[in-house]
């Protein structure tokens, strides 16, 4: 569906009615649609005795007006879309016009009653009964005299019914599932986790509602005020819950790529380590939207089923993350990766099986806890910022009272005292940047010279691993990968030990990578280039200007 040309859709139904519904009915079907949406629009709300009359009408309806052509969404739904009816199918006469209703005037008063007496809202149930009943009549009739693409819908009918009768009137591709939203019985205002509710579609595909609702963004807002990861580019949640699995031949495939790097490095007197972080809702999916709770974590998602193979040098950090939850909160509650907490206890595990893989005399014990040094940080989050905006609004609503200002969180931060480390940042070989564009790398060199080399490949889930693993290595050179291992870096450098380093998203796509890959230039001389990198790379650590380690430890962080 092209969004920039279809028309526009406006659902006219009350309070009540099933709108959080069928919005995020229009979210899945590709519409940039908004539910409830005064504050956004400017248009000044009235109280429940002036619903039909508006006494502002005029310049409301400028500035809804406005709203509808500038603000870039498509569909409306709720309040003030309903007040102002006439207004929009006479000014917009091509839109599609969704009256959603309830089986009958009393059980509109029963939801309504129950619902608003949950957040102390007292109500003349007689008199808005009367304007539900006036209005939604009022709706029919001009419907009918505008001649409008018109549809009404009792929300209280079957599911699979409305969701067939929305998708053919919005000529949909498919029959897209319709939810059943706000439900008055999941609210207990109590509870912080009750003050909200996410996502609900009974019977259907949880995760495929889930990721329609919230495409084509990637953060997935649930109850409990965490948000996690939808829509990668991996379709992470259907390995997670078993939609998607390797077949026989693709973990064939993916074993046989992590043996051969074992046993090539190995040849040449050098360590291979392969370490998956599991994602976040793999270690808490306790706190995942209430709708995935009837489902199970799969045991034979890719990474378990290396990690349960016994592939040599490969380890999957999940039991150990289990394990750790009791010390604290492992992950951010905004963010896809580790905190402080969470990447301290992958560093020890990695430490720890890097120093049973080394030869006497090169294994270095591994930073205890109580040499780090603790501090308040805020941190943002990147899948946080990823909200659609319906969601980002109940954090600042529901979630907003226990909500710090300007971040999503506050935490503790556990860093390296400067005065502690002995391997600092010297310049990168230009080769190596100039190959390889945009992506991050960092490299450390260490006064011990009695410790081995190593190469890490390695993403954003090693943030704040990278100045605790550079302590344990004479040199120490760290490439953003894409999952790959490049064969040519590893040649140049000549490391003791490679260790690759990796979010468990990104490994099921390791049924189709290859063992090594290059990313260097291929036309110069392998032995020459060698040499005259290790001559830049120590002739220019004398000039270069230390930068702080604090920018790779946090980026985003706010202390």
């Amino acid at each position: 569906m092209n969004k920039d040309v279809h028309p526009k859709v406006f659902v006219l139904g009350d309070s009540r009615t099933g709108t959080t519904s069928i919005h995020r009915f229009l979210l899945g079907a590709g519409y940039r649609s908004i539910h409830y949406y005064f504050k956004e629009s400017g248009v000044i709300e009235n109280s429940e005795s002036d619903q039909l009359i508006n006494v502002h009408l005029t310049d409301n309806w400028a500035r809804l007006k406005k709203f509808i052509d500038d603000s870039g969404f498509d569909a409306f739904s709720d309040y003030p879309t309903r007040t102002y009816y006439k207004e929009l199918m006479d000014a917009y006469p091509d839109a599609y016009f969704i009256l959603s209703t309830r089986k009958n005037v009393e059980v509109w008063q029963r939801s309504m009653t129950e619902f608003m007496t949950k957040f102390g809202i007292a109500l003349d149930i007689l008199n808005l009964s009367n304007i539900y009943v006036e209005l939604n009549e009022r709706i029919r009739v001009l419907a009918g005299e505008r001649g409008v693409r018109f549809c009404e819908i009792n929300i209280d009918d079957d599911n699979s019914k409305n969701s067939l009768i929305l998708s053919e009137f919005l000529e949909l591709k498919e029959v897209l599932q319709l939810g059943r939203e706000n439900a008055s019985i999941s609210y207990d205002v109590r509870l912080w986790s009750a003050r909200s509710s996410m996502f609900n579609i009974g019977e259907g595909d949880v995760i495929t509602y889930v990721e329609k609702c919230c495409f084509p963004h990637k953060g997935m807002l649930s109850e409990y005020g965490w948000v996690f990861l939808v829509n990668d580019s991996s379709d992470y949640m259907r390995y997670l819950f078993g939609q998607l699995r390797w077949t026989e031949a693709q973990l064939q495939f993916a074993m046989g790529t992590l043996k051969s790097r074992h046993a090539s490095l190995g040849q040449r007197g050098c360590q291979y380590l392969k370490f998956v972080i599991p994602e976040k809702s793999a270690i808490y999916p306790e706190y995942l939207p209430k709708v995935f709770g009837g489902m199970q974590v799969d045991k034979e998602r890719p990474a378990q089923l290396l990690m349960d193979a016994g592939v040599p040098g490969f380890s999957y950090l999940a039991d150990i993350f289990h394990d750790a939850k009791s010390l604290g909160f492992l992950y951010f509650k905004g963010d896809s990766h580790t905190n402080w907490l969470g990447a301290f206890v992958a560093y020890l595990h990695i430490a720890e099986r890097l120093n049973s893989s080394l030869a006497d005399g090169w294994q270095k014990a591994p930073i205890g806890f109580s040499q780090l040094m603790p501090k308040i940080a805020g941190y943002e989050g990147d899948i946080a910022a990823q909200l659609p905006e319906d969601q980002a609004r109940i954090i600042k609503t529901t979630w907003g009272p226990i909500t710090p200002e300007g971040v999503f969180e506050y935490l503790v931060s556990y860093e390296l005292p400067n005065e502690a480390r002995k391997a600092q940042q010297v310049a990168a070989p230009k080769e190596y940047i100039d190959s390889l564009g945009e992506r991050p790398l960092l490299v450390f060199e260490n006064g011990e010279s009695n410790l081995p080399r190593a190469v890490i490949f390695r993403d954003s889930t090693s943030d704040f691993i990278i100045p605790l693993l550079a302590e344990h290595f004479s040199r120490s050179v760290f490439v953003w990968h894409k999952g790959q291992v490049y064969d040519d870096i590893i040649e140049r450098e000549e490391p003791d030990v490679v260790i690759h380093i990796m979010a468990e998203r990104f490994f099921s796509e390791y049924k189709v990578f290859p063992p090594f890959s290059k990313v260097l230039p291929s036309n110069l001389d392998s032995d020459i280039d060698r040499e005259r990198v290790r001559t830049e790379t120590r002739s220019n650590e004398k000039g270069v200007v230390r930068k702080l380690i604090s920018l790779m430890r946090s980026i985003r962080a706010k202390s």
